[in-house]
């Protein structure tokens, strides 16, 4: 629903993937992880972060090359590395008591998160550690949705790896 477009064009991904010999995993997670992650944060998940669990949730190789999921659990407590993300950084912005971190791209400086009381389809937000000009701050409205965050990330893999030139299509 909120992801239809990025999920067109996983099999493209992958396949250019193939002709460059990488290959990828992709695991969803189930309804009943989904319901636990819930619990777990004690937040509503909204409804595209929740079709992305479903779709890519525990492994994907476009958002996470080591394969690490994409939730908080009691093995993996996302919330509690982005505390000490910003602590580490001395950000001057905090984490919203409704931040759903979902994505940790680096375990010093940089994660994503959504809010539970975005609307079904929230920005996503992003912190990137010490900037330039020794600023740390969080960047509000990184993305528009989850789905354009996908995409993005897919579509600058391909670039990296053939040209600039070439772009993912369906």
């Amino acid at each position: 629903m909120y992801l239809d477009k990025a999920k067109k064009l996983l099999p493209r991904f992958i396949q250019l993937m193939q002709e460059k010999g990488i290959t990828q995993q992709y695991e969803p997670c189930t309804e009943e992880t989904v319901e636990q992650i819930e619990q777990f944060i004690g937040l509503p998940l909204p409804v595209a972060y929740r079709e992305f669990l479903l779709w890519v949730g525990e492994e994907c190789y476009f958002m996470d090359e080591i394969g690490m999921p994409f939730y908080s659990s009691e093995k993996a407590d996302l919330r509690k590395d982005a505390l000490r993300i910003l602590k580490m950084n001395e950000a001057t912005d905090t984490l919203p008591d409704d931040a759903i971190v979902a994505f940790i791209f680096d375990e010093v400086t940089e994660f994503a998160f959504i809010r539970a009381f975005e609307g079904d389809n929230p920005p996503v937000h992003y912190f990137g550690g010490m900037e330039a000009n020794g600023e740390s701050v969080i960047t509000w409205n990184w993305f528009p949705t989850i789905e354009d965050l996908c995409i993005d990330r897919m579509e600058t893999i391909v670039r990296q790896l053939y040209s600039r030139h070439n772009r993912l299509c369906v």
